[in-house]
């Protein structure tokens, strides 16, 4: 076996045992850890926070964090392959006339077995009406990373809880 091939494997075994150790307490994103979400090819994911508090850009209440193992479909054969990852951030948050909010996305991804991308790490920022969007190359079999969606700054009258959505989608390799 390859060196790099095994260097694959091991990264798949850990990141497995990570899932399996973290799974329960992942769920609700308990105990600060964030929440697991596990992605096959042509199915999405969404989950749903809230900023309930008085915003403060320095506070520790701003921010959701997930980390997203993408893994080929196997019930077809070959295995259909994970392509791209495509992570969006939206509100439907009540905002009045002239206010806004900014919000981003920040991480990094792996793919395992796959090319390397150029964007290992990213960090993109948007401004309310625009969704937040950041579109990840894995074209591999497997792969993982980390996302943050942080709320950095509310300017006028926001209503609150802000209802804020996340949403993993993964479409398979072209």
């Amino acid at each position: 076996m390859g060196n790099r091939k095994a260097v694959t494997y091991f990264a798949a075994v850990y990141v497995g045992l990570a899932l399996l150790l973290t799974a329960g307490s992942a769920q609700a994103g308990l105990n600060g850890l964030p929440e697991v979400i596990v992605l096959t090819p042509g199915h999405d994911q969404t989950r749903q926070f809230y900023l309930n508090d008085e915003f403060d850009p320095h506070g520790l209440n701003n921010y959701a964090s997930y980390v997203f193992v993408a893994i080929a479909d196997n019930a077809t054969s070959p295995a259909t392959k994970c392509g791209v990852l495509t992570i969006t951030l939206s509100t439907s948050a009540t905002i009045t006339f002239g206010a806004y909010i900014d919000y981003s996305l920040a991480g990094f991804s792996y793919p395992i077995g796959g090319k390397l991308a150029a964007n290992l790490f990213y960090n993109v920022g948007f401004t309310t009406p625009q969704k937040a969007t950041k579109a990840i190359t894995l074209n591999s079999m497997y792969g993982f990373g980390y996302v943050a969606a942080l709320i950095k700054d509310i300017e006028g009258v926001v209503t609150q809880p802000a209802p804020f959505s996340i949403l993993f989608s993964l479409a398979a390799k072209k």
